[in-house]
């Protein structure tokens, strides 16, 4: 499967085209690995220092009585 621009000479099922892409394609998937990294290193932090994450007991959405405490 593939893209053809019908403004612009850039076809994705040959091969300038498909590099053209990774090379747009490329920044944008390290930009949102280092979100993940920094994300991912913020938690850790967090529950580190014993921040409790996620919604309030009883407010999950789930229509439950909140967290269980046992198995």
């Amino acid at each position: 499967m593939g893209f053809a621009w019908m403004h612009e000479a850039l076809d994705t099922t040959a091969s300038g085209g498909r590099l053209v892409l990774h090379v747009f394609c490329g920044p944008r998937r390290f930009i949102r690995e280092l979100f993940v990294q920094g994300t991912t290193e913020d938690l850790e932090a967090a529950r580190a220092h014993g921040a409790r994450l996620g919604p309030p007991d009883g407010q999950d959405g789930r229509g439950g009585r909140g967290r269980r405490t046992g198995p």
